[in-house]
């Protein structure tokens, strides 16, 4: 129960999230309930959704937590050694200065570093037990899944700019 009511509220959250980028839609709900009200709406569902994700996991976590895996210490102190240049980059996004100019788009290498670092430390410990068959098409999958949230994070920043 606890995950469904979570799943709900991601489904919520970032579905009011990404009326912003959709301008027709968001003209017309403007339109129909003026500046005001749609700031407040956006607000109220973006905070009910929010609610509903910290209360699922809440609720998840304590009818029982299932491990998926057991990352091997190493990658976890890689991955959080990886996640300090990757808050700078996203920080460097909004700070004009040498790494704002050098990487030119310092947001999404931050965005894509984190992402990578996450991987590194989830993939692994995913595809212990499995053949060399089975390792391949799971590292494959999950290749393609980041591959695909990558891709999407590149074209909200694109849309956005």
């Amino acid at each position: 129960m606890g995950l469904l009511v979570l799943i709900l509220g991601l489904i919520l959250f970032f579905g009011v999230h990404t009326l912003t980028i959709q301008r027709k839609l968001r003209a017309q709900v403007i339109a129909a309930t003026g500046e005001g009200g749609y700031k407040i709406g956006y607000m109220l569902a973006s905070f009910i959704g929010l609610a509903l994700i910290i209360w699922g996991f809440a609720k998840y976590r304590a009818t029982g937590w299932i491990d998926v895996w057991y990352p091997p210490v190493a990658l976890r102190h890689i991955t959080v050694a990886l996640m300090l240049p990757a808050i700078i980059m996203v920080v460097a996004s909004y700070i004009r200065g040498r790494i704002y100019t050098t990487l030119k788009h310092p947001m999404l290498a931050g965005i894509k570093l984190w992402a990578a670092a996450h991987l590194l430390a989830n993939a692994v410990a995913l595809l212990r037990g499995k053949n060399d068959a089975g390792m391949m098409s799971t590292l494959r999958e999950i290749c393609a899944v980041q591959g695909e949230i990558i891709t999407g994070v590149e074209g909200i920043q694109r849309t956005a700019l």
